[in-house]
């Protein structure tokens, strides 16, 4: 008997009643398996600050490139017009056009300026604009002047003749005039500024000088309308000629030397 059985009885020799069945054993517990730590995605680096000067410097730094490559195709362009001789002669000129007549040696040019027309102060400042570019073209060898025109302006014909000359004097260039269909007055005189004169065979020319004319009225207004012409001057020579009376002698004389041989 063990002490404290209340039934005074070993419980190996406890017999169990018919039909029980033990429980069956609890089952092993699970191998140990470490818990699986959570994998996080790793935290975004906070974007770096831009300096303002560098996106300063990074601007200039591609405006300076474009600059560049604008500056390297204007040489190019210019060497370009230079090679082929269209790059000196009117080259800085925007109102003139330089038109190849005959190929040649692109170092040694002879320039072709037109005079046509009436010679007035607009055709004067052209031709001599055109003139003075010439001079300055080294690449120029000779100057050619084609005349077709039947005169004009005084002054205007005498500015054209002026620079003729002082082209021939600085570069000590030969300049040839060429006269076609009509080189009169005006036109004339420029030509005689030039070295040597070549004309066609039907050219007119000639008629260099100055002409003066002017009517009479004085019998038509006192005889037949019974008009007095009155004239107030500050000087006896103030009105000749005058068309309200026929020219003296004198008057006649004093004008044709101020034509022939002005003071």
């Amino acid at each position: 008997m063990t002490p404290g059985d209340p039934m005074g009885q070993d419980p190996q020799d406890h017999e169990q009643p018919s039909g029980y069945q033990s429980p069956p054993p609890p089952p092993p517990p699970p191998p140990y398996t470490p818990p699986v730590m959570p994998v996080y995605p790793p935290m975004g680096q906070p974007p770096k600050k831009t300096s303002g000067w560098r996106i300063f410097w990074r601007v200039v730094l591609v405006l300076s490139i474009i600059v560049n490559i604008f500056l390297l195709l204007c040489v190019l362009g210019l060497g370009a017009a230079f090679a082929t001789g269209q790059g000196d002669f009117f080259a800085s000129r925007d109102v003139f056009d330089e038109n190849v007549l005959v190929k040649g040696d692109v170092s040694k040019k002879i320039v072709v300026i037109r005079l046509e027309g009436v010679i007035d102060s607009k055709m004067s400042k052209d031709v001599i604009e055109q003139i003075k570019a010439a001079g300055k073209d080294k690449r120029v060898k000779a100057l050619i002047v084609r005349t077709i025109s039947p005169g004009g302006g005084v002054s205007a014909s005498d500015q054209i003749h002026h620079e003729i000359s002082k082209f021939r004097e600085k570069t000590k260039k030969p300049a040839v005039a060429f006269m076609q269909s009509v080189a009169a007055s005006g036109g004339y005189y420029t030509s005689v500024a030039c070295n040597r004169i070549v004309a066609e065979p039907t050219v007119i020319t000639g008629s260099i000088g100055v002409i003066m004319a002017h009517l009479t009225v004085e019998e038509l207004l006192e005889d037949k309308l019974g008009i007095v012409p009155v004239v107030i001057k500050s000087g006896p020579k103030k009105d000749w000629t005058s068309v309200f009376h026929e020219a003296t002698d004198e008057q006649k004389q004093y004008l044709t030397d101020k034509l022939i041989s002005p003071a």
